[in-house]
């Protein structure tokens, strides 16, 4: 990861403003994502984190005033499912910091089908179906047309806007 940001951070300064950087991270990689924004000097377009423990970021919910997103970044996009016990919801409308309450939060719901609502619900196969449920749910957003939908969507609505 620091390979990586210190790639992206050398591309930025070499191309100067004309640059747009999006960064996508699932799970573990979302936070890291998250943290590079708060060291980074340059300016991040978009951040998208799909099932990520973002709570569990240091910087996020120390003390007073309860957490902010990174100041350089234009978008903070945070998917989630609550069958996922990773992933974490952000954006919740009574959130002390007014920018965590603009995290655009999505929330990515399984079919109605998926043999993994079935094993949360009604506890079948004990605790290695639970494990293996919450495995799969994890991984779900890689799978997700909605999630693909989503972040196009948004990637088109700021470069229609700009």
């Amino acid at each position: 990861v620091l390979e990586s940001g210190t790639q992206i951070s050398k591309s930025a300064k070499n191309a100067g403003k004309e640059v747009l950087v999006f960064l996508i991270g699932h799970s573990q990689g979302g936070q890291n994502a998250w943290q590079f924004c708060f060291d980074t000097k340059h300016r991040i377009t978009g951040l998208i984190c799909l099932g990520s423990p973002l709570d569990l970021s240091e910087p996020m919910f120390l003390d007073p005033p309860y957490g902010q997103t990174p100041t350089g970044v234009d978008f903070v996009m945070n998917f989630w499912c609550g069958l996922d016990v990773v992933s974490s919801k952000l954006g919740v409308p009574d959130h002390p910091s007014e920018s965590i309450r603009g995290v655009e939060d999505v929330e990515v719901v399984l079919p109605w089908w998926s043999p993994i609502r079935f094993i949360k619900r009604f506890n079948k196969r004990g605790f290695l179906g639970i494990a293996w449920a919450t495995a799969r749910a994890h991984l779900y957003y890689w799978r997700s047309d909605v999630v693909y939908a989503k972040i196009a969507g948004k990637i088109n609505r700021y470069l229609s806007s700009s």
